[in-house]
C-alpha cells in the first residue's frame, strides 16, 4: 500500500474514466479511494461521478469534460486525504467488518 501511494503522490491527477455498468460499479470504488487518500483530484465520467459520493465532496472530482481544472497545492491536496480517510480507509470501515464479519 505505501508504493501505491508512493506513486499516486508523484501523480497530479487521478483519471477514473468509466462506463456505467454493473463491473464499474464495483471495480471502480477501490480506485477512487486510493486517488482520494492521496488527495487527488479526480477526473471522471458522469456515471461515476453520479455513482460516488453525489451528496459528499470536496470539490475533487471533476467531470471528464469540464477541463477547468486548477493543479491544486500539497496543503489542499493533504485536507482531501484527510476528509477522505475518515470516509473511504480501511480504518473508517473496521468497525463495520469486525460487526459483520467478527
Amino acid at each position: 500500500i505505501k508504493q501505491v501511494n508512493m506513486f499516486l503522490n508523484a501523480a497530479d491527477y487521478g483519471f477514473c474514466i468509466r462506463d456505467n455498468n454493473e463491473a464499474n460499479k464495483a471495480g471502480s470504488p477501490t480506485k477512487f479511494a486510493e486517488y482520494c487518500l492521496t488527495g487527488l483530484d479526480i477526473i471522471t465520467s458522469k456515471p461515476l461521478k453520479n455513482y460516488i459520493y453525489s451528496n459528499e465532496t470536496i470539490n475533487n472530482i471533476f467531470d471528464y469534460k469540464d477541463m477547468d481544472i486548477k493543479l491544486k497545492s500539497n496543503l489542499q491536496r493533504e485536507k482531501i486525504a484527510n476528509y477522505y480517510s475518515k470516509r473511504v480507509s480501511r480504518e473508517s470501515f473496521k468497525k463495520s467488518y469486525i460487526e459483520c464479519y467478527g
